[in-house]
C-alpha cells in the first residue's frame, strides 16, 4: 500500500473503486473548504471570496475528473458571455440552454458509445452546472419583467435585475458546496445576504 494516494487508500478500506472513493473524498473536501471560508475568508471583500469559491471548486473537480474541468469553464464563460451581452432576453434563455444542454448531451453520447463507460464521469458536476446557468438565465429573464406579472411569490424572489460580475458567475458555478452532485440552487439563495456573506449582485443593468 506503500505509495498510494488517499483514494486509493480509502478504496482498499471501503472495497470502493478507486473513481468512487476519490468522488467521496472531494466531497468531504467542501466542509475544509467552508471552514476555511467561514474563520479565514468571509471577512474580506466580494472579489477575494468569489476567488476563493472559484478556486476552491476547481480544484475539487480537478482532483476527480483532470482536465475534464475544461467542460465546465467553457460552458461557464460562454454563459457569462451571453448575459453580458443579451442577459434579460427570451433569446438569452434559450442560448443558454442550447449551449449547456448540448454540451452535456455531447458528453452523455461520447460516453455512452466509448470504450471507458464509468459511473464518476464529468457529466455530473456538469449537469449541476446546467441547471445552475439555466436557472440565472431564467432569473435574468425574470428580473426583466414587471413585478406584478411574476406569478408566484417564489419567482419573484428569485428574480435578479442585474448582469453578475465575472467572478461571481464563476463563484456560483463552482461553488464547492455544489459543484459535484448539488443541490441545485437559484442565485439569491446563494447569496440571501450580502452585506454579511457574499458580495451583491452587481453588474450591468438591464432593468
Amino acid at each position: 500500500m506503500l505509495g498510494k494516494g488517499p483514494s486509493y487508500l480509502l478504496s482498499d478500506v471501503l472495497h470502493l473503486p478507486e473513481p468512487s472513493a476519490r468522488f467521496l473524498l472531494a466531497l468531504y473536501g467542501a466542509y475544509l473548504f467552508s471552514f476555511i471560508y467561514r474563520y479565514y475568508v468571509s471577512r474580506h471583500g466580494a472579489a477575494v471570496q468569489n476567488l476563493y469559491w472559484t478556486m476552491s471548486g476547481v480544484l475539487m473537480v480537478v482532483y476527480i475528473y483532470g482536465w475534464g474541468v475544461w467542460h465546465m469553464l467553457l460552458d461557464t464563460v460562454a454563459v457569462y458571455c451571453t448575459l453580458r451581452l443579451i442577459g434579460g432576453t427570451l433569446l438569452s434563455v434559450v442560448i443558454t440552454w442550447l449551449i449547456t444542454m448540448g454540451h452535456l448531451v455531447g458528453g452523455y453520447l461520447h460516453i455512452m458509445y466509448s470504450n471507458e463507460i464509468h459511473p464518476i464521469a464529468w457529466t455530473i458536476p456538469h449537469c449541476v452546472m446546467v441547471l445552475k446557468m439555466i436557472g440565472l438565465a431564467y432569473s435574468l429573464y425574470d428580473g426583466r419583467k414587471k413585478q406584478e406579472t411574476l406569478v408566484s411569490e417564489d419567482i419573484r424572489k428569485n428574480a435578479v435585475h442585474s448582469v453578475p460580475s465575472f467572478l461571481e458567475v464563476m463563484g456560483f458555478s463552482f461553488f464547492p458546496g455544489s459543484v459535484l452532485a448539488g443541490p441545485q440552487v437559484s442565485t439569491n439563495k446563494f447569496n440571501p445576504q450580502p452585506e454579511l456573506f457574499t458580495p451583491s449582485w452587481t453588474g450591468v443593468s438591464i432593468g
